[in-house]
C-alpha cells in the first residue's frame, strides 16, 4: 500500500494497488484460441505486452469474453489462461490474461524466467 492525501481531511489515507504481481515489459507474439459461443473454433494473434508471474498482457485485434478460457501458445510453450480484462486500447484490444492452474503456472514460470533473463 502506497500513501496519499484525502482531500476534504488533508490526512494521510492508504491507497491499494490493485496489481498483485510486479509486472515488467515483454515482447513477444502469442496465439489465441477459445470456443465461441455456438462451439466454434475461434483463434486471434497478438503482441504481448507486459508478463508477471501469474499472468500477461496481450494487445490484438479481436475482443474475448471476460471469464473465458483461452489456449496460449507463444514460442516454446503452450498453456490455458483465463481473460481478466479486455479491453479497447489504441489500434485494438489489450486482454489481460491470468494462469489458473498449478501445472500450466509452471510451464509460464519457466517461459517467463528465460523471456526475463535471456
Amino acid at each position: 500500500m502506497a500513501g496519499a492525501i484525502s482531500i476534504a481531511t488533508k490526512r494521510p489515507v492508504a491507497v491499494i494497488n490493485r496489481r498483485r504481481e510486479e509486472r515488467f515489459s515483454a515482447a513477444g507474439n502469442a496465439t489465441l484460441s477459445w470456443s465461441g459461443y455456438t462451439g466454434e473454433y475461434c483463434a486471434t494473434r497478438g503482441q504481448i505486452t507486459n508478463a508477471s508471474t501469474r499472468g500477461l498482457a496481450v494487445e490484438m485485434h479481436e475482443p474475448v469474453a471476460v471469464g473465458q478460457m483461452v489456449g496460449v501458445e507463444l514460442a516454446g510453450a503452450a498453456f490455458r489462461a483465463r481473460i481478466r480484462t479486455c479491453r479497447s486500447y489504441r489500434a485494438g484490444i489489450r486482454a489481460g490474461l491470468e494462469i489458473v492452474s498449478d501445472d500450466l503456472l509452471k510451464q509460464w514460470e519457466a517461459w517467463y524466467r528465460r523471456s526475463r533473463y535471456a
